[in-house]
């Protein structure tokens, strides 16, 4: 009798901590129809002013940017831009990887001694919209010391653009697999 009031302690007090653990944050962005899921241990920072219209169609107007949202966990950072493609060089795959050659320079530049710096670019899918990718990793002795992940896009007229800077493993995972889960309205 001792033992089945223990074994029911025990899958009680189980069961708690799991229903106490917070749920991840859903945010949709109404402007490029994406919604994600973030994970609960994240602090969100959304737009302050949702009242900046980007206009993917006009023509003439000064060029216009918005953060969709920033968060933060402890130095782990995620964040969203939002433009109009119709910047001078948005979606081009030359204003791209010149940004991500100067990031990387600049970070090579600013690094002590024994670090090294891997990068690659590439193309990733998130619910079938293509996102140039580049991934850059610094480590010092083999061990990683930060990765930086930043995409971009052009869809719907919106020029999408993601960084993920992650210290922890387990921060990246969290990030990367928010992305891999999350959806655009078709």
């Amino acid at each position: 009798m001792v033992l089945k009031k223990l074994f029911l302690l025990v899958c009680l007090f189980i069961s708690i901590q799991v229903l106490a653990q917070p749920a991840a944050k859903k945010y949709t962005f109404k402007e490029i129809g994406w919604t994600i899921m973030l994970p609960a241990d994240f602090i969100a920072f959304p737009s302050a002013d949702s009242s900046i219209h980007i206009d993917p169609g006009a023509t003439g107007q000064p060029p216009v940017s918005k953060r969709l949202i920033t968060a933060m966990n402890n130095t782990n950072l995620f964040t969203v831009l939002l433009s109009s493609c119709n910047l001078q060089g948005a979606g081009k795959d030359y204003g791209f990887n010149a940004a991500n050659r100067k990031s990387y320079q600049s970070s090579a530049q600013s690094q002590g001694q024994g670090f090294q710096i891997d990068s690659a670019t590439t193309t990733t899918t998130i619910d079938g919209v293509p996102f140039k990718t580049f991934r850059m990793t610094t480590r010092k002795n083999n061990l990683i010391n930060n990765s930086v992940l930043m995409m971009a896009t052009c869809h719907n007229g919106y020029y999408i653009s993601i960084t993920l800077t992650y210290y922890s493993k387990k921060a990246g995972q969290e990030l990367e697999s928010m992305l891999d889960q999350s959806k655009f309205s078709k």
